[in-house]
């Protein structure tokens, strides 16, 4: 019976093994995978022995999330699950650069207790300075605000801030697997009973007069259902003001609908940042029955033009009521209480944090490309 024992351990560990591939796990006493996102930054990339751990994991220090480290994974198989370990004891900020079949996209990982667009909440835990452990499927993460989409490469794993890493892997969902399994083995049970079937058709063949349903009678019978649409609420400012050259964040949004519960919400937009102008962000949701709801954001970059004088005065008109809105709302805010002030700071600095990582995707975008440019010339 040990034996057998044995030998089911021994599978185990060989098909997790097989499933997964290992990026870093420090064992080689080497830092040669890891870069600088910033070449000429004074920051330091260690190997080093963790003796909680006993082994060795890789140390990153220099002035907290001013300095990125990049880790190329370059995974083009079906692994989706990413696996990794770390302790950390400050503010950080993990970015995983993807290549998906809608383009490039980033999944961002922080410290924060809240989810935001392609951003998660890893929780206070992750700062404990105690190692922990951390799975993320991606697929899933992407397809949760981008539901069209799906995961082609798997670029590099950036991080932001001073601590430790170790055990990063890119392994196979083996669960997804098994689902997949009892999906194809459920249509065999149903085929059986079906055989009888022709049978009866032959002795009652009036049930073949019976008219197909109409796109009309189908549409009838969805409304019997549910008559309910979708109800979509647009979190923040609308319209909402950019300076010229300031990159659009998302301040959220959400959807709810009586029969589904909370369901996803799709934005578009086409905002250039670099000229002046009105634009709009479009929401759509969409219920399990195909009730659909629309709303929409009013983005206003920089001072637009306008077309005549009369406009122009308005427009001034329009700013002045604007200022005083804004000055009685800045009376009513000096009322309010301490607990309050504190969360608007608190507030005040996600969306800092916001701009921040827009910032620090645009540069890894940049550093990404003269890291791939470089690997060519070293192949030629």
């Amino acid at each position: 019976m040990k034996y057998v024992n044995m030998l089911i351990f021994i599978s185990l560990l060989l098909t997790l093994n097989l499933s997964a591939t290992t990026y870093e796990d420090g064992e080689d006493k080497k830092t040669s995978r890891w870069e600088k996102l910033n070449p000429s930054s004074s920051a330091i990339i260690k190997n080093t022995y963790d003796e909680f751990k006993s082994s060795r994991v890789i140390e990153f220090s220099g002035e907290g999330t001013k300095d990125a480290y990049i880790l190329a994974i370059n995974e083009t198989k079906n692994k989706k699950l990413l696996h990794w370990q770390m302790k950390y004891s400050e503010d950080f900020v993990i970015f995983i650069s993807l290549e998906t079949k809608l383009g490039k996209r980033y999944l961002v990982y922080t410290s924060a207790r809240s989810n935001g667009y392609m951003k998660y909440g890893l929780g206070t835990r992750s700062i404990s300075g105690t190692w922990q452990r951390f799975s993320r499927n991606l697929e899933e993460d992407l397809r949760y605000f981008d539901n069209r989409n799906s995961i082609v490469k798997i670029n590099s794993f950036v991080i932001r801030g001073s601590g430790s890493l170790d055990n990063i892997k890119i392994m196979k969902d083996l669960k997804s697997k098994s689902k997949e399994n009892v999906e194809t083995i459920e249509p065999v049970k149903t085929i059986e009973p079906i055989k009888k079937i022709p049978k009866k058709i032959k002795e009652k063949p009036k049930k073949n007069k019976k008219k197909p349903l109409t796109l009309k009678k189908i549409k009838k019978k969805i409304a019997k259902k549910t008559n309910t649409t979708p109800s979509i609420t647009i979190d923040g400012e609308n319209p909402l003001f950019l300076k010229l050259g300031e990159a659009y964040v998302e301040p959220g949004v959400s959807a709810k609908d009586k029969e589904d519960g909370e369901i996803i919400v799709t934005s578009c937009e086409n905002i250039n940042k670099h000229k002046e102008g009105e634009y709009t962000v479009i929401y759509t949701a969409i219920d399990s029955v195909g009730n659909a709801a629309a709303d929409k954001r009013y983005v206003i970059v920089g001072n637009p033009t306008l077309k005549n004088e009369e406009s122009e005065k308005s427009d001034e008109e329009s700013n002045a009521s604007s200022h005083k809105e804004s000055s009685s709302k800045e009376d009513n805010k000096s009322k309010k209480t301490a607990s309050s002030e504190e969360e608007s700071e608190a507030q005040a600095k996600l969306e800092e944090r916001e701009l921040e990582i827009s910032e620090w995707e645009r540069e890894l975008q940049f550093r990404e490309k003269e890291i791939s440019k470089r690997e060519k010339n070293m192949e030629k």
